[in-house]
């Protein structure tokens, strides 16, 4: 009777797979307990196991499979709803479907339809345009949720120039991952447009051949004229030096073109960019450009500079970027307030420039312009044998006033800080390597120079002040520096004509040098000066034997030394006992505690 019951349920079940029913049924099945052993009575009573079977067959009924057809074992599942469906979804490894009908085909077309709408729709929901190149053809696709004009050409540059035309108010356009090859100018026409790329090294511009052919005034890539608001991101720009004609040797000054080059624009930002090989400079700004901010960008081989902040520009900044190559500067500043930090600048040391002057940074200017000012460079490394200087600050209408150059380290250059400017805070800086002097200040006045850890090469002096034009450095203060000389160089060295200046609590080491500090100037101050001994240092006298600080007063080895004495007309006043002076008769007069007694006869 069993074994009859079990057919029947079993039957019954075969049967509801093939009754085609919605998918309706959420309830759960419960299994039939059969018992331990035959006849055990542990198991369900019988009208228990048929409800339970009953159960299972309402909810059988809500799916039915057709039984498989042919030899393909396919077959069909069929909803009457839309059911939410998850799992893995194996698909056949067959090249064909084999034969279908057009009603098969319109549900899939209807499907894939929807799909492709939807996934259209996000892959545009951050940008106006979409630009790629597809089969030798770059199209701007407009995003669906937009009412943009679709454009389409054989080259980028026309394309992407009448996207970016139909954004009168602003707008985003994005650029697909691939190399673009011979574009021409990019004109930004309108304020608040974003131009952004795949990665810095995935979507690639390439300038065309002979760009600078017929042209003669300086050109940019991408021009941003008196635009505001400008940002381009996560693009290459090549500039394709090799190819153009207009390229310099050291000598001359024929290069034009320009990577991006900004005229008059107002808060504009290149980020994520990789630029290089342009003939003249990496990003040019210029005019009335303010607060232009380059973030996390690389720059190689531009021929001029890899970045040039020019006269009128203020508030521009260059952060955490890597710059390397160029022949005459990796980033020139003329204007003021422009900021370098936490970059790193190497081997400026390329032929190609207008002069391949071979300087990390440069305060600059032209004549009858303003001097630069208030720039700031912070935490910035610049290194590489065979650059002229770390940090410059050229002659050029009277240099540069008022920056500060802190916490940055520097490596290898002939100058480590060459300055021809006053007012600067010089701090916190370690300079190694120098060739010929760590810091040097020429008609500077007024700078503050501390904290500083400078170490120069065989015959290099750590600090040299010095004059040009009858004009010396003078009042600068020199402070708390650990200040070693090459092996032979005074660490010190100051200069004819650069006077009153304050040499206080430094470390000085010399090197089989004649002395520690090389003095022609007038009333320089010493005060709390150490040698490598940890010894109270003083100046030395004219013989260059040292003066020594003893604890209970002074002593002179005297061996070959001579102490000169300047001829006054009255005694000094409020002497001390043990004063010593020659008046203007050239005797001498030493001071007993209470009275002048002449030395002589």
């Amino acid at each position: 009777m069993k074994k009859i019951l079990l057919l029947m349920m079993i039957a019954a079940l075969v049967f509801s797979c093939k009754t085609k029913q919605p998918l309706t049924s959420t309830r759960a099945l419960e299994t039939v307990n059969v018992g331990a052993a035959p006849n055990d009575g542990t198991g369900d009573p019988l009208r228990t196991a048929f409800q339970k079977v009953n159960a299972a067959i309402e909810v059988m009924n809500d799916v039915s499979l057709d039984q498989a057809t042919g030899s393909t074992g396919t077959g069909n599942l069929v909803f009457s709803a839309s059911p939410t469906l998850t799992g893995t979804v194996t698909l056949p490894t067959a090249t064909s479907i084999g034969d279908v009908s057009s009603t098969e085909i319109g549900y899939v077309n209807g499907v894939t339809s929807a799909i492709q709408t939807q996934l259209t729709a996000r892959q545009y929901e951050e940008y106006d345009y979409y630009i790629e190149e597809s089969g030798g053809t770059v199209y701007a696709r407009p995003s669906p949720n937009t009412s943009l004009t679709a454009y389409n050409g054989p080259i980028l540059s026309g394309v992407l120039n009448s996207a970016m035309g139909e954004l009168t108010t602003g707008g985003k356009i994005f650029i697909a991952e691939g190399t673009y090859e011979g574009v021409d100018t990019m004109r930004v026409p309108y304020d608040n447009i974003t131009l952004q790329g795949a990665g810095r090294y995935k979507t690639i511009l390439k300038m065309k051949d002979n760009m600078d052919v017929g042209k003669t005034t300086f050109y940019g890539f991408v021009q941003v004229r008196e635009v505001d608001n400008f940002t381009i991101k996560d693009l290459e720009l090549d500039g394709n030096g090799a190819n153009q004609t207009k390229i310099d040797a050291g000598a001359s000054t024929t290069a034009i073109l320009n990577g991006i080059h900004f005229y008059s624009s107002k808060n504009s930002h290149v980020i994520n960019c990789y630029i290089h090989d342009f003939t003249m400079f990496g990003v040019r700004a210029h005019g009335t450009t303010h607060y232009l901010k380059i973030d996390n960008c690389h720059f190689k081989d531009n021929y001029w500079n890899n970045v040039t902040y020019s006269l009128g520009t203020k508030f521009c900044e260059v952060n955490e970027s890597l710059l390397e190559g160029a022949s005459d500067v990796g980033i020139a500043l003329y204007g003021e307030n422009a900021t370098v930090s936490n970059s790193l600048i190497k081997y400026v040391t390329g032929t190609k420039g207008s002069g391949n002057t071979k300087v990390g940074i440069a305060f600059e200017s032209h004549v009858g312009y303003p001097r630069p000012k208030f720039h700031k460079i912070y935490n910035t490394t610049i290194k590489g044998a065979g650059m002229t200087a770390g940090v410059m600050s050229n002659k050029m209408e009277g240099g540069s006033t008022g920056c500060v150059i802190d916490g940055c380290y520097i490596d290898s250059a002939s100058y480590g800080i060459s300055n021809y400017g006053d007012s600067m805070k010089i701090i916190n800086n370690t300079i190694i390597k120098s060739g010929l002097v760590g810091i040097y200040t020429n008609m500077g006045d007024y700078n503050f120079i501390s904290n500083n850890i400078v170490e120069s090469r065989t015959n290099a002096y750590a600090l040299w002040f010095w004059y040009d034009d009858g004009d010396g450095s003078t009042y600068n203060t020199v402070t708390n520096n650990t200040l070693r000389g090459g092996r032979y160089a005074y660490p010190i060295r100051i200069g004819a004509g650069c006077n009153y200046n304050r040499i206080i609590n430094n470390h000085l080491y010399a090197q089989n040098a004649p002395g520690m500090v090389q003095d022609a100037g007038t009333g320089t101050v010493y005060n709390n000066n150490y040698d490598a001994t940890n010894s109270l240092w003083l100046p030395n006298t004219g013989s260059g034997r040292a003066v020594q600080y003893t604890g209970d007063g002074v002593s002179v080895d005297f061996g070959e030394a001579y102490l000169k004495l300047t001829p006054v007309a009255s005694p000094p006043g409020s002497p001390t006992e043990g004063t010593i002076y020659m008046d203007t008769d050239h005797h001498l007069y030493v001071y007993n505690g209470s009275t002048w007694v002449q030395l002589d006869n």
